[in-house]
C-alpha cells in the first residue's frame, strides 16, 4: 500500500486545526472554570447573588471612555454614552440554561440584558472591584469595563 504525501499532510493539518480550536481560541474551553466536585446547587446561588453584587453599579467601556452601562439593584439597566442615557433595560445572572438560547458550559455564570424587544447573552468571564469582562455570545468577542467611582 502506497501512502500519499498530500493525504498525509492533509490529515496534519486537520489535527492541528481540531488542536487549535480546541485549546487556541481566546475564551475556549480551557478559560472556563469548572466546578468543583464540591460545588453544590447552595453554592452555586450563592456565587450568582455575589456577582449579581458585584455587578451594580456604573461601568465605563475601556474602549470607549464615552460609553457606561449602569446595573442597578432592582434589575434595571441604562446604557449612557456621552453623558446621555440612549437606552435602558434589565438584566439578570443565571447559570441554569434551561430555555435560553446560550451554550451550556459548565461552570459558566451568564449575563442577560433585554433592551426592549432584543436579548443580548454573555458570559462573565471576569467581575471585580474593579473591573468587568463579558463575553458576548452571539459574536465571541470580549467587553471590558472599569467601575465608575463616584466623586
Amino acid at each position: 500500500m502506497k501512502t500519499h504525501p498530500i493525504l498525509i499532510v492533509i490529515v496534519l493539518i486537520a489535527i492541528a486545526a481540531v488542536g487549535f480550536l480546541y485549546f487556541g481560541i481566546p475564551g475556549g474551553s480551557q478559560n472556563v472554570a469548572a466546578p468543583a466536585a464540591s460545588d453544590t446547587s447552595a453554592d452555586t446561588e450563592q456565587s450568582t447573588e455575589a456577582i449579581e453584587a458585584g455587578l451594580v453599579g456604573a461601568w465605563q467601556s475601556t474602549d470607549d471612555e464615552k460609553s457606561v452601562r449602569i446595573f442597578n439593584a432592582d434589575g434595571t439597566l441604562s446604557e449612557v454614552y456621552d453623558g446621555e442615557e440612549i437606552s435602558g433595560g434589565s438584566w439578570n445572572v443565571f447559570t441554569e440554561v434551561g430555555n435560553e438560547p446560550v451554550p451550556a458550559i459548565p461552570g459558566a455564570i451568564y449575563l442577560k440584558i433585554v433592551d426592549g424587544e432584543e436579548a443580548y447573552y454573555f458570559s462573565i468571564a471576569e467581575v471585580t472591584a474593579g473591573s468587568l469582562a463579558l463575553i458576548y455570545l452571539d459574536r465571541g468577542g470580549v467587553l471590558t469595563y472599569t467601575r465608575v467611582v463616584a466623586e
